[in-house]
């Protein structure tokens, strides 16, 4: 994370694309590929749970859950 501008470099970007979109109908607004997926429901104090899939330094890819 360190020196990361935003969590979307560590995630897959077809995932995030396709968050973007999910987002943009359930909220009603545009929400760009990027930082704003990761917190456009907790800015509108909307708790969310997800699972992302990370990408390692490597290339190596694996599943996480949050809260």
């Amino acid at each position: 994370m360190v020196g990361r501008a935003t969590p979307a470099l560590m995630h897959e970007r077809d995932e995030v694309v396709r968050r973007a979109g999910e987002l943009s109908k359930e909220l009603g607004e545009n929400i760009e590929p990027g930082f704003e997926v990761f917190v456009a429901k907790a800015r509108r104090g909307i708790a969310e749970e997800r699972e992302w899939t990370y990408v390692r330094k490597d290339g190596s890819r694996f599943r996480c859950s949050f809260p």
